[in-house]
């Protein structure tokens, strides 16, 4: 066996090892939002609350094992691409540089994520994504029906939330939002009229057993454009034609990221209660506004952040109630305006790439989670959205696949 060929065997094998500490690092994070009585704290740490080296190495910062993983797949490739590698190693210095300023562990786990899937396959980490995540969501709603775990249930004045195993209602409506956007994208134009009613069903039970609105009205939209992509693509086949996106829609698309902030923003920071207009938009979307410009008013703008205790349901009978529930107001107060900039490169990066390659289904699925975003704090969470380590993927692959396809077993080394 010659050099090269050693080369290219370790380098599929580094790849191998980095999809491996994805999906168990994934785990690590859904199962922390279930309410499994797992003894994380036991396990993970000392009697003198020292981190044990295991957990340093695999689960918390700084992530030992997947940052010697990143550095031996930039040093052993199959076929070099020095750009690539300066690239990959700029954006990894700036990722630690903004996790020391800021102290976000988030931050360097998702900075050694997303330059560590150099030329991975986008499809082939998505697939693993949603079987890892999609495996513990419904074992969390199956132990929480059969009374084996809690279903923590919160009865408010306008009906009864219910959040089948997870720790709130709003984070079971999120899980089952992007595992329905990472479905879509697995199946893309091979997804059928009943999947798309499937969809609106899940959006219909969602809205009934735990009054998840934002993700109610999201999946309603995302099955009505389902059923338009359908259409749309089965009436050009008929004719012969290929499906082209209009260009005004797929640069509107391509800009929902940016876009989404501004306006969330803007609204935001104009709140007043002087306004009715203000005053009613600010009560339909859950008092996120005032709760946000609270958020500006008292921690300001600053380039890494704030800490910002939150204060959610658990002391909300003491009086007490703060969190910042827009994902672009908490990258602006919690995480700093530098990072936000980052974020929204990122995805503008990510869906001008997708728009080049004519993915249409991709782009409007990164739209839906921007809008989703705007109301939900999820964008940089992994357990939630994973669409953020797609800068430095292959996403090249943009053909469906059969339902079969997505249940076999993953195909860890590509020959």
């Amino acid at each position: 066996m010659n050099l090269q060929k050693k080369r290219e065997d370790l380098a599929s094998l580094l790849e191998v090892m980095y999809l491996i500490l994805f999906a168990t690092i994934t785990a690590y994070l859904v199962l922390g939002r279930t309410a499994f009585p797992i003894p994380w704290d036991a396990m993970m740490k000392t009697e003198e609350e020292e981190i044990r080296l295991w957990s340093r190495l695999f689960l918390v910062s700084p992530y030992y094992l997947l940052g010697l993983t990143v550095l031996l797949r930039y040093l052993i490739q199959k076929k070099y691409d020095w750009k690539m590698m300066i690239l990959g190693g700029i954006v990894f210095y700036i990722g630690r540089y903004i996790w020391q300023e800021g102290l976000h562990s988030t931050i360097l786990l998702l900075t050694l994520l997303v330059v560590g899937a150099y030329k991975i396959s986008w499809k082939k980490m998505i697939k693993l994504y949603f079987l890892v995540t999609t495996s513990i969501l419904l074992l969390a709603i199956i132990c929480s029906l059969a009374g084996w775990i809690d279903n923590y249930t919160y009865v408010l004045e306008r009906g009864t939330r219910r959040s089948f195993g997870i720790h709130s209602p709003p984070q079971f409506g999120a899980f089952v939002f992007f595992q329905i956007l990472c479905w879509w994208y697995l199946r893309k134009e091979k997804l059928t009229y009943l999947e798309a009613g499937i969809t609106a069903g899940i959006a219909f039970l969602l809205k009934i057993f735990s009054d998840a609105r934002t993700a109610y009205f999201s999946l309603f939209a995302v099955a009505a454009v389902m059923i338009w992509q359908r259409y749309r693509r089965q009436q050009l086949l008929q004719k012969g034609e290929r499906y082209q996106m209009n260009k005004v829609w797929s640069a509107i698309l391509t800009l929902a990221h940016p876009l989404a902030a501004i306006i969330i923003t803007g609204l935001t920071v104009s709140y007043s209660v002087q306004s009715e207009f203000m005053i009613k938009l600010n009560s339909w979307l859950s008092a996120r506004l005032s709760l946000g410009k609270k958020g500006f008013d008292v921690y300001g703008v600053r380039p890494f952040g704030s800490y910002v205790p939150a204060y959610t349901h658990a002391e909300e009978e003491k009086g007490i109630y703060f969190f910042v529930d827009s994902s672009y107001i908490q990258l602006i107060v919690i995480y700093g305006i530098v990072v936000l900039a980052i974020v929204l490169l990122a995805f503008l990066f990510i869906s001008s790439r997708a728009r080049i390659q004519e993915d249409a289904i991709f782009l409007w699925i990164l739209a839906f989670s921007a809008v989703h975003g705007m109301i939900v704090p999820c964008l940089m969470d992994l357990q939630f959205c994973p669409f953020l380590l797609a800068v430095f993927t292959d996403t090249s692959d943009s053909k469906g696949m059969e339902i079969k396809e997505i249940f076999r077993s993953v195909k860890w080394i590509k020959r």
